[in-house]
Order: structure tokens, then C-alpha cells, then sequence
């Protein structure tokens, strides 16, 4: 049966794209639809959107599944490659630390969102390593490494572990970790600490979370 809610926003089209100014403002809109149809938009503009990735990023925790699944799909199509070779672009340095970084979300339905964009990229290898796009994600991963929820301590290790060498910065808190309380934060925090000392790094994104 159909939901109530109708399709899929990929499905939504507009005669004209809007400026990124004004799609942005939709972001925050009380119906899915119009949040839905500008993050859509949004993410064919390229490197005029670059001003609105992180407001794009916060859709990634919308109440709406539709929301979530097209702020995605927004940062991953704006995650390209510099002209020449495949250096991540200046749009993707920005947009891919956005998705990793809800790779340590605490809910399952944003995590599993976020990751699909970041295994396209992975597969179709078009911004070369992923893992050097997400830089800038690492120290938001390790102040998640201390935060007071277990299951977000138990996430960003995994996601730590998934990024390798680029992480190194959060060896002293993973070494924290490895004294947590929880059972299955020392875990994580063991396996991120042998992939980051060892520098034997894994070999895609299938090893986060």
C-alpha cells in the first residue's frame, strides 16, 4: 500500500531551480515536502550551494524519513572531485566530514542515512579516498568520544576505527575508552586503538559502525 505521505522526494520537479538563499530558507518549512524539494535542489547547484552544506547536513536528522534520505543523497551528489585527478573538491571536504560525523549518531535510522551516500562515493571511487575528505569530521568524532551517552562513545570509536590513520588525534581518548564502564565502548574502543597504533589501516567504509 501507498503512503500517506506520497513518494520519494527524488521524485519532486521544478520547472526552475531557486537561488540557494531562498532554498535554504525552506530547510526549516512545517511540511516534509517543501524541506524535501529544496534540499533536492539544493544539491544540484554545486559549488553555489557550498553555503548551505551544513544547513543541509541538519536535515539529515529530520523527523522525516523522506527529509533524511534527500539531504543525503544532496551531500553525496555534491561531493565531487577537483577538476583535474580525483582530490576531493571543496564542496566535498565539507560535505563528507557532514556525513561521517552521523555515522556516530546514536540513531540507527540517521547512521544507516548517511552511510549509503559514503559507500556510493566509496564504490565509484570519483573523490579517490573518502577517508581523506573527512578530515575535518575527526574532531567531532573525538569530543563524541567523551560525551555522556554510551551508545555515541560506542559509535564514534567504530567510526573512528573506519577512518584509520587520519584519526590518530583521538588515540588519548579512545585509551580513555578502553576503561569504560560500558562493555561494548571498550570493545569498539580496542578494535579503533589496533587499526590506529598498528597504521594498518582498513580497507573501505564497510568497517564503520
Amino acid at each position: 500500500s501507498s503512503s500517506p505521505e506520497g513518494p520519494e522526494p527524488r521524485g519532486l520537479m521544478r520547472p526552475k531551480v531557486a537561488a540557494a538563499p531562498e532554498l535554504a530558507n525552506k530547510l526549516d518549512d512545517h511540511h516534509w515536502r517543501e524541506r524535501a524539494s529544496a534540499v533536492v535542489d539544493l544539491g544540484t547547484l554545486g559549488d553555489d550551494a557550498s553555503c548551505a552544506v551544513r544547513s543541509i547536513a541538519r536535515r539529515l536528522e529530520d523527523r522525516n524519513w523522506r527529509v533524511r534520505k534527500a539531504a543525503a543523497g544532496a551531500l553525496g551528489d555534491l561531493s565531487t572531485a577537483e577538476v583535474w585527478g580525483r582530490t576531493p573538491g571543496k564542496l566535498a571536504a565539507s560535505a563528507v566530514p557532514e556525513l561521517v560525523k552521523r555515522l556516530a549518531d546514536a540513531d540507527p535510522n540517521v547512521r544507516r542515512t548517511a552511510r549509503e551516500p559514503l559507500d556510493a562515493l566509496r564504490d565509484t571511487t570519483s573523490i579517490g579516498d573518502v577517508r581523506q575528505a573527512a578530515v575535518a569530521a575527526v574532531p567531532d568524532l573525538e569530543q563524541r568520544l567523551r560525551d555522556e551517552d554510551w551508545m555515541l562513545r560506542e559509535q564514534a570509536a567504530k567510526t573512528v576505527a573506519g577512518l584509520g590513520a587520519i584519526a590518530a588525534p583521538c588515540i588519548p581518548a579512545l585509551l580513555e575508552c578502553v576503561a569504560d564502564e560500558s562493555h561494548q565502548v571498550r570493545k569498539a574502543a580496542k578494535a579503533a586503538l589496533e587499526v590506529l597504533i598498528s597504521n594498518d589501516d582498513v580497507e573501505d567504509l564497510r568497517s564503520f559502525g
